[in-house]
């Protein structure tokens, strides 16, 4: 019987330091991977296993302000999924991190006057927890969706890393929103696994898998609502230092252009005139900024899209066609021929040769088997029904 591990009292005051590291694209702040210690005892299993598997630092992963890859951080997840049989294994070290694992981001969401106004501001300086992690705020009709969207889809354990994010994305709902908060919906841009109410169970509600994208669907009626146990003068004392970090934060033309490429993906005007527009450039100063970069607008539109293809050809059982829509295709035929450009192959044959073991599985399974292994939502102190 392994112990079980619960969520400490999330911290609510600023660490003094207050300090934000510098990240590089590809990077991010330990922040949340400093819980994975605490989760791989309560499944039997010791950090250091994990980190001799993976070749990451058991110090570095033990300060949560250290810096550390996307490759390296889904290194270490994948590692622990294998070393403690849990697929789920990034999901779990998101949900026993707390809002204050992602530093002054984190704390400036649980001092936010309303519920709208901190999924605002983990918008617009998520980057800050990683360059390449975005939230992303969705609002239609009585439901919205935070979606947790992760560039560099090449980094290895990209999955687990999003998992982690929107683990971590839930916590933070539960803090902001206050203990009655409940989730629509979750999905999950994984195939179906086998112990698919494992995730039901820990997250509180249903969950879908083969999603285009990880995000969590909530009612409309929370965001207006106060934010229990915020202080106004401490939110405007964070913003001003987040503000201040911003200054010092250099992004590139071409990190910025496949940014916005990354969140238009669907959109029905994917052009350099639309995403200029949306900089407020003229296409000729995009395309020169972009030139002077060693790069153009098509060429950051073909690495976005090939990203995610990858990815979802990878991760999921999604059918093609509606892999070709969701980067942007109308037709399935252009995108096959595209793929067959970006990587000498059809995009069926590279499922195949690519696809995960889970998702290969999971093409047989159509309902939720019996939880085989309840112990992960145990650990978490979500008991089954």
């Amino acid at each position: 019987m392994v112990s079980s591990i619960r969520q400490s009292r999330p911290q609510r005051d600023p660490p003094a330091h207050g300090r934000l590291p510098i990240l590089r694209p590809g990077y991010m702040r330990v922040g949340p991977l400093a819980t994975a210690s605490d989760v791989l005892a309560g499944l039997g299993h010791t950090l250091e296993e994990a980190c001799r598997a993976s070749g990451v630092s058991a110090k570095l992963l033990r300060d949560p302000d250290s810096v550390i890859s996307f490759e390296d951080c889904g290194r270490f997840l994948q590692a622990g999924a294998a070393l403690s049989g849990a697929p789920h294994f990034g999901l779990l070290v998101g949900v026993a991190a707390t809002p204050s694992s992602l530093g002054l981001v984190g704390f400036l969401a649980q001092h936010a006057p309303t519920v709208r106004s901190a999924l605002a501001n983990l918008s617009a300086f998520m980057h800050h927890q990683g360059r390449g992690m975005l939230i992303l705020v969705d609002e239609q009709d009585d439901v919205v969706t935070l979606h947790c969207v992760m560039l560099h889809a090449q980094a290895a354990g990209l999955n687990q890393t999003a998992e982690m994010v929107l683990g971590v994305a839930w916590t933070t709902l539960k803090a902001i929103c206050g203990p009655d908060w409940r989730a629509i919906q979750i999905d999950l841009s994984r195939s179906r696994p086998e112990e698919a109410g494992s995730y039901r169970h820990l997250l509180e509600a249903p969950v879908r898998f083969d999603s285009e994208e990880a995000g969590i669907e909530f009612s409309t009626s929370w965001l207006d609502r106060p934010v229990p146990g915020s202080d106004k003068a401490l939110f405007r004392f964070l913003r001003g230092q987040i503000e201040a970090a911003e200054e010092l934060t250099e992004h590139s033309m071409s990190e910025e252009v496949s940014r916005i490429i990354r969140t238009r993906l669907q959109d029905s005007d994917l052009s350099v005139d639309a995403v200029a527009a949306a900089m407020s450039f003229n296409r000729r100063t995009l395309s020169r900024r972009l030139a002077a970069e060693g790069v153009s607008f098509s060429s950051l539109l073909a690495a976005v899209r090939y990203d995610v293809a990858k990815r979802l050809l990878r991760s999921t059982a999604i059918p093609l066609s509606e892999i070709a829509l969701s980067i942007g295709y109308s037709e399935a035929s252009a995108f096959t021929r595209a793929f067959r450009e970006w990587s000498g192959a059809s995009p069926q044959q590279w499922r195949t040769d690519n696809q995960s073991p889970l998702a290969r599985v999971s093409k047989t399974l159509k309902q939720d088997g019996p939880i085989a292994a309840p112990l992960q939502a145990d650990m978490l102190g979500y008991a089954p029904d």
